[in-house]
Protein backbone atom coordinates (compact mmCIF):
# COMPACT_ATOMS: atom_id res chain seq x y z
CA UNK A 1 0.00 0.00 0.00
CA UNK A 2 1.30 3.44 -0.59
CA UNK A 3 0.30 6.64 0.99
CA UNK A 4 1.77 9.77 -0.14
CA UNK A 5 0.46 13.01 -1.24
CA UNK A 6 0.42 14.20 -4.77
CA UNK A 7 -0.24 18.27 -5.68
CA UNK A 8 -1.59 18.21 -2.05
CA UNK A 9 -4.14 15.59 -2.74
CA UNK A 10 -4.04 12.18 -0.53
CA UNK A 11 -3.04 9.09 -2.60
CA UNK A 12 -4.05 6.19 -0.73
CA UNK A 13 -3.71 3.20 -3.01
CA UNK A 14 -2.62 -0.77 -3.51
CA UNK A 15 0.09 0.13 -6.03
CA UNK A 16 2.53 -1.95 -7.99
CA UNK A 17 5.64 -1.84 -6.13
CA UNK A 18 7.51 -2.20 -9.63
CA UNK A 19 6.23 0.61 -11.02
CA UNK A 20 8.09 4.07 -11.30
CA UNK A 21 6.44 7.46 -10.15
CA UNK A 22 6.59 9.18 -13.83
CA UNK A 23 4.50 6.11 -14.92
CA UNK A 24 1.50 6.08 -12.07
CA UNK A 25 1.93 9.59 -12.99
CA UNK A 26 1.33 9.83 -16.53
CA UNK A 27 -1.02 6.45 -16.62
CA UNK A 28 -2.90 6.14 -13.66
CA UNK A 29 -3.54 9.81 -12.63
CA UNK A 30 -3.61 11.64 -15.95
CA UNK A 31 -1.05 13.77 -15.35
CA UNK A 32 0.78 14.22 -18.29
CA UNK A 33 2.50 17.38 -17.80
CA UNK A 34 5.69 15.34 -16.18
CA UNK A 35 7.34 13.97 -19.28
CA UNK A 36 8.80 11.05 -20.29
CA UNK A 37 12.23 11.27 -22.64
CA UNK A 38 15.54 9.77 -21.45
CA UNK A 39 13.92 6.94 -18.72
CA UNK A 40 17.87 7.62 -17.24
CA UNK A 41 17.36 10.91 -15.61
CA UNK A 42 19.63 12.65 -17.04
CA UNK A 43 17.54 15.16 -19.31
CA UNK A 44 15.51 16.87 -17.01
CA UNK A 45 12.00 15.84 -18.70
CA UNK A 46 10.60 14.14 -15.51
CA UNK A 47 11.91 16.46 -12.71
CA UNK A 48 9.12 16.79 -9.37
CA UNK A 49 9.68 18.01 -6.28
CA UNK A 50 9.43 15.92 -2.74
CA UNK A 51 11.20 18.08 -0.66
CA UNK A 52 14.33 17.98 -3.13
CA UNK A 53 13.82 17.22 -6.75
CA UNK A 54 13.59 13.78 -8.09
CA UNK A 55 13.12 12.14 -11.70
CA UNK A 56 10.48 10.18 -11.49
CA UNK A 57 11.61 8.40 -13.77
CA UNK A 58 14.24 6.93 -11.69
CA UNK A 59 11.87 6.14 -8.21
CA UNK A 60 9.65 3.32 -7.73
CA UNK A 61 6.60 4.20 -5.70
CA UNK A 62 7.70 2.36 -2.59
CA UNK A 63 10.12 5.02 -2.42
CA UNK A 64 7.69 8.50 -2.07
CA UNK A 65 5.32 6.75 0.44
CA UNK A 66 4.94 9.38 3.46
CA UNK A 67 5.98 12.01 1.39
CA UNK A 68 4.83 15.33 -0.66
CA UNK A 69 4.96 14.93 -4.35
CA UNK A 70 4.48 18.35 -6.73
CA UNK A 71 5.15 18.80 -10.15
CA UNK A 72 8.50 21.46 -10.68
CA UNK A 73 7.09 24.66 -11.92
Amino acid sequence: MSDFLLNRQHISHDLSEGMVLLDFLRRDQKLTGTREACREGDCGACLLLSGQRINGSMYYLPVINSHAVEKKR
